[in-house]
């Protein structure tokens, strides 16, 4: 169904310090020594963020990296498809990826546990769970 990998709550954790940072661009250098994550592995999480358009890169002196948008308009959904690689299996997708699909007897259970796990995430956004973060 889904796996929560150490990418995922890194990344989490990366882009709650960017939503509660107010003072411009962050570098990865602080951002890593800040959350104990290894500077080699924040930069390959950051990649797929920058590539997604959820964080953007500044240059320069005092460079670094920023949210792209609003956190209030960056969905939990989002970010978990960007960094988990959506490892939904074929049966909760639907009748085309699964052959069996009729047939199945653990069809049912596997779409309800699915179900009940989206509901989790449902309407969370970044800047929601930044909030619960800073208290």
């Amino acid at each position: 169904m889904f796996n929560f990998t150490t990418t995922l709550s890194y990344g989490l954790r990366l882009l709650i310090n960017l939503a509660q940072s107010d003072k411009g661009p962050r570098q990865l250098r602080k951002i890593a020594h800040e959350e104990n994550i290894s500077l080699p592995y924040l930069r390959k999480i950051i990649l797929p963020l920058d590539k997604a358009g959820i964080v953007r890169s500044t240059r320069g002196p005092g460079g670094g990296f920023v949210l792209n948008r609003d956190p209030k308009d960056i969905a939990l959904s989002e970010i978990i498809g960007i960094l988990s690689h959506n490892k939904v299996i074929d049966c909760v997708k639907g009748y085309n990826s699964c052959r069996r699909f009729n047939g199945c007897r653990v069809k049912d259970l596997l779409e309800e546990a699915y179900d009940k796990f989206q509901l989790v995430f449902q309407g969370k956004t970044l800047e929601s769970i930044s909030k619960e973060a800073k208290s």
